[in-house]
């Protein structure tokens, strides 16, 4: 097992890899699309690089946060497309980063709220999965949709190439048993957030909220689970102090 965390919690950008190495990280999941990232153009690509292998830091995935204002599922046809390119356009920079999955996530904006929308999401990844399976890169799904509802979208997609990209604290969130779901989902989970709910997503370190922390890692040992555990987790602006605690109680279970 080897364990991550986003990029967004462990502070600047030049101290990125080193912080990582610090907390005891294996490595870190990066941002991409957005005009701040690190991998937006070939020299800082190959800067991140040099950072990560520096510090003996490993890239496992990407996160396409964007999506989450607007992607395969909308109504309309211009941002559509631009979700298209933005994945078609992230397979290429996994490769050359060593990421093997893609996260391709559709929250609030992006949430695709109706059957029309779900065809559409469909319809989008059936666009790309192609490229992603040549490319061996999965692109994995993070929604806001019950697993059966997963499980039925991956199966019209009919690609191996895409699967789902599990949050146990979102699962929490959302109301849904995060145990029963992972046994459902099984093989289909490509990798997995853990983060905790208390009231509010993040507001707690793990283990202090309502999220079944070690029972979730003994579902995801009965489904023989051995990719990536990415940290979601909440720092309170003090990522050095808090993210190896996390990660150290994290480790007891899986």
């Amino acid at each position: 097992m080897q364990y991550g965390a986003m990029q967004y919690l462990l502070g600047t950008q030049e101290q990125l890899f080193e912080a990582a190495a610090a907390m005891g990280l294996d490595g870190v999941e990066l941002g991409y699309g957005e005009a701040r990232d690190l991998i937006t153009d070939p020299a800082r690509r190959a800067a991140t690089q040099t950072m990560a292998a520096a510090n003996g830091m490993l890239i496992p995935s990407l996160c396409c946060g964007t999506l989450n204002r607007g992607g395969f599922a909308s109504a309309d046809p211009a941002v559509r497309q631009a979700a298209l390119e933005l994945v078609s356009a992230s397979l290429p920079v996994a490769v050359e980063l060593g990421a093997q999955v893609v996260l391709v996530p559709f929250f609030g904006d992006g949430h695709p709220a109706d059957e029309a929308a779900l065809e559409r999401l469909v319809d989008g990844f059936r666009a790309v999965a192609s490229a992603a399976a040549a490319a061996g890169v999965t692109l994995g799904i993070e929604s806001q949709l019950p697993a059966a509802t997963v499980i039925d979208v991956l199966a019209a997609i009919d690609s191996p190439a895409v699967a789902c990209y599990y949050d146990v604290g979102n699962a929490v969130w959302l109301g849904y048993d995060p145990l029963a779901e992972i046994a459902a989902l099984g093989d289909r989970i490509c990798q997995v957030h853990f983060k905790e709910f208390g009231e509010q997503l993040n507001d707690r370190l793990l283990g202090e909220g309502r999220v079944p922390v070690p029972e979730a890692c003994d579902a995801l040992r009965a489904i023989g689970y051995e990719g990536w555990v990415v940290l979601e987790t909440g720092t309170f602006r003090e990522p050095l102090r808090h993210t190896p605690a996390q990660l150290a109680y994290l480790r007891q279970f899986i």
